[in-house]
């Protein structure tokens, strides 16, 4: 949330949290298995905040070669 603060009008909270549990998770993911921190700068976190549905039953592995091959990243 403090990354879109835009995000606070959702009406679920505790759906909310889980997104943002999720997101946690998969950013320490990508930080662990050696994403660049100037490619975690780019990737647009708000994307994947509203992919929440799609791919938070996916593995971590699947969404880290998602994200390099859709490139899910800012201005892109």
């Amino acid at each position: 949330m403090e990354e879109y603060p835009e995000l606070e009008h959702c009406i679920n909270k505790e759906y909310e949290a889980d997104i943002a549990e999720w997101l946690g998770y998969m950013y320490a993911y990508l930080m662990i298995s050696g994403v660049s921190s100037d490619f975690m700068k780019k990737i647009d976190w708000k994307r994947l905040y509203d992919m929440y549905d799609t791919l938070h039953k996916q593995s971590c592995d699947y969404v880290k070669a998602y994200i390099l091959m859709e490139k899910i990243v800012k201005d892109s």
